[in-house]
Order: C-alpha cells, then structure tokens, then sequence
C-alpha cells in the first residue's frame, strides 16, 4: 500500500480507529491502544488489544465463537470490609549503574518472584479509599 492509501487512518499524530473493534477506515488495518488513545493505561491498552484481536480474527474469519477473554470467571474471593488494611511499603526497585545505562534503555532491574508476590498484594482492596 502506498502512504496515501493508509491517510484517511491518519488523524493529525494518531490513528482513527473504532474504539469497539480497533477498525480503522483503510480496510484491514487495525489499530488500538496508545497510537489510537493517545497516553492510556496499562489495563486500558489491554483491553484495546483484545477488542482489535477478535475484530482481526472476525475480519480474517468471519463465524461465531468464543473468546476466552470474554468468558473468564473470576474466582469468589472472600473480603473483610471490616477489617484493618496492611501498609506496606512498595518494592524498592533495584537500579542500573550510570555506566549500564549507557548501553540500555531500561533504569530499573528486575525485581524477583518474591518482590513481585509481595507488590502485587500489596492492597487488593482498591475500593476502601
């Protein structure tokens, strides 16, 4: 495809997409997340993402079926409202030297399994505050 044939998707620094199937006005081009939104979360570029997957997969092979993203079932979870929340302090994440940052893009390391168990459940109760 030539650059003019994907300008009606071209939208000043982003790209027109239909924000339920990620279907922009050239077809067969989808897009979502970021390049679409613009600075989004995390959870909402995942989202982005599962809605243009099965708009492609509908695109390339029109037909029902499920999608697991779609019929996921929580599990039951039994929360204490009344119950006091534990603070504790985020992970420290541990830093590249100045002299490994020259060849990385990355400041951080990786934090282990553990640290990432302990910052996960760190506060599941969103709701509280």
């Amino acid at each position: 495809m030539t650059e003019s044939e994907f300008a009606p998707a071209i939208n000043d620094r982003w790209l027109n997409a239909d924000v339920k199937t990620g279907a922009t006005p050239v077809p067969g081009l989808f897009a979502g997340g970021d390049v679409v939104s613009g600075p989004a979360t995390v959870i909402e570029g995942i989202a982005a993402g599962q809605k243009a997957a099965r708009a492609i997969d509908q695109y390339l092979q029109p037909g029902e079926r499920e999608y697991f993203w779609e019929k996921l079932e929580l599990p039951d979870v039994a929360v204490n409202m009344e119950q006091e929340i534990d603070e504790l302090l985020p992970v420290e994440y541990p830093l590249l030297s100045p002299a490994e940052r020259l060849i990385s893009v990355e400041v951080e390391r990786t934090i282990t399994r553990d640290e990432a168990v302990r910052e996960a459940g760190r506060c599941l109760r969103c709701d509280c505050k």
